[in-house]
């Protein structure tokens, strides 16, 4: 029997092995609707009155009416007090524990719906067991990856990849609305092998609780790394904060280091390199320890480090103290690559040849594990080179070429700042005089421009990350925003006889 109204004990419900406690008139008669419900004397334990459907995760509110939690939160959506629910059928009022419509009492009493389980056939194309969707072209069922390249396949067709109706999204729009280059890139003496259409997934900005743009401080985004974990963080304006976000843009952590870290490397096992371009040295940052000294790198003073496969770090920089950040000065500099064993000892430094000095303000630097090569560009030499991981000098890109004009020729402006290589090796380079952004291959051959949709195209590139997701990573040298780029598409030309780049998951038959 039920405890007498008013005083609070607790109650057995033998068959079930719960244990109710009772606090009021109101959860009396509650308990009571459920153990009429749980005898079949209710048609209400049968369906939600929501969605007349079987139960998922059911609440019962205290006037002993029961509903799915999700549609209690979609009910919920609509009123203007979430401290508060009103009972859909018979309107009686309570609060809501903590404004959490989940801390609500659970009913075990009424029937569940049954799970379905998420469908895992064979995609049409790779055979790999796996999640699937449908493809509203031509209604294959295809993985992830096989359905990027599928859609590629049609466009190349010219094929028109229609939306599905009930989608929401605007996932398979036509692929042929691409976006054109600016007026000069075509105008370029580069042989355009390829134009690779991007598209705005999102953008976000990044806050600096050390800057502060009221009074003229301009936040520019310095450094973007993705983690092991596939987290990214973001350093703005040479730091001194390091500030982590997830893979939306949200942010996640903030922490504190000397003013001037430039980048940041992870060598395994939770253990971290950052390059302090002002204080002329390498730290080493471990999970819960203190920032340790890796090496002091003498008078140079580091942009960007990385690591080549055979474990070694390798920091590149200059040679002369600069001011707060890496504007031009009239301060002839010396850059120079500089390498280092695993536990910070030194190895070498390469400056040049017997002709020439390879650098004199080395800003940006990215490894391919790949094929095992550095990528490194120098803005005041308005090079870009590729060395092997030893160090030896293979290949330069020189931004390519000349404009021409009506009457006359004139060499391009190129000043290459930010580095990166995609998932297939190719080498994505800003360019900071026309906020352009070039594609080389693996070797630094010239394949094409990236080309946007979005109406500031990528902004002002001061860094940039190509993710494990395949997507572009572009923080900007003027407001603190970081843009995300998906590359949807691409162009052939095909009156070259030249290789083309590839793409994951994408194999196809190119005319």
């Amino acid at each position: 029997m039920i405890a007498k109204i008013g005083k609070r004990c607790d109650v057995n419900k033998n068959r079930t092995g719960i244990f109710i406690q009772i606090e009021s008139e109101t959860t009396v008669r509650a308990v009571t609707k459920i153990k009429q419900m749980a005898d079949g004397l209710d048609d209400d334990s049968k369906s939600c009155s929501i969605c007349w459907d079987e139960f998922a995760a059911p609440k019962n509110l205290k006037c002993g009416h029961t509903f799915c939690l999700p549609c209690l939160k979609g009910y919920q959506k609509k009123s203007k007090n979430r401290d508060e629910i009103k009972c859909p059928l018979c309107r009686q009022t309570q609060k809501v524990p903590n404004g959490c419509l989940d801390k609500l009492p659970d009913n075990y009493f009424v029937k569940l719906k049954p799970s379905e389980p998420q469908e895992k056939l064979h995609c049409s194309l790779c055979y790999e067991e796996t999640g699937l969707k449908t493809c509203s072209h031509c209604d294959l069922k295809l993985c992830l990856s096989c359905k990027s390249s599928h859609k590629l396949a049609l466009k190349l067709s010219n094929d028109k990849c229609e939306s599905s109706s009930d989608s929401g999204s605007d996932e398979d729009k036509d692929l042929r609305d691409e976006a054109s280059l600016p007026f000069h890139l075509v105008l370029s003496g580069q042989i355009i092998k390829t134009k690779f259409n991007a598209v705005l997934s999102f953008s976000f900005p990044i806050k600096s609780m050390s800057s502060n743009p009221e009074n003229g401080q301009n936040i520019y985004v310095s450094t973007l790394h993705e983690t092991e974990n596939g987290l990214c963080e973001i350093i703005t304006c040479l730091g001194p904060e390091c500030v982590l976000v997830d893979k939306k843009g949200t942010e996640l952590d903030r922490r504190f280091f000397d003013k001037g870290i430039s980048d940041i490397l992870d060598i395994g096992e939770g253990q971290k390199i950052i390059s302090n371009f002002h204080l002329s040295m390498l730290l080493k940052v471990e999970e819960g320890k203190d920032v340790q000294l890796f090496t002091k790198t003498d008078k140079l003073n580091p942009s960007a480090v990385c690591q080549v496969n055979n474990g070694q770090i390798v920091c590149v920089g200059w040679c002369k103290a600069q001011s707060d950040n890496f504007q031009r000065t009239n301060i002839e500099s010396v850059g120079a690559l500089q390498y280092y064993d695993r536990h910070g000892s030194f190895l070498k430094k390469i400056t040049g040849n017997l002709n020439e000095n390879f650098f004199k303000r080395p800003m940006s630097m990215s490894h391919c594990e790949l094929n095992d090569t550095i990528c490194v560009s120098d803005s005041e030499k308005n090079c870009v080179y590729i060395f092997h991981h030893e160090g030896e000098l293979m290949n330069r890109y020189t931004g390519g070429g000349i404009v021409r004009g009506l009457f006359s020729f004139q060499p391009s402006m190129f000043a290459p700042g930010p580095v990166c290589h995609d998932c297939e090796g190719n080498i994505i380079l800003g360019n900071r005089v026309d906020d352009t952004i070039h594609i080389l291959d693996p070797r630094g051959q010239f394949l094409g421009y990236l080309a946007s949709t979005c109406d500031i195209g990528f902004g002002s590139p001061f860094s940039m990350m190509y993710d494990s997701d395949h997507r572009l990573w572009v923080g900007d040298s003027n407001d603190g925003q970081i843009r995300v780029f998906e590359i949807t598409s691409y162009n052939n030309n095909l009156n070259t006889n030249l290789s083309l780049p590839s793409f994951p998951g994408l194999s196809l038959p190119f005319l």
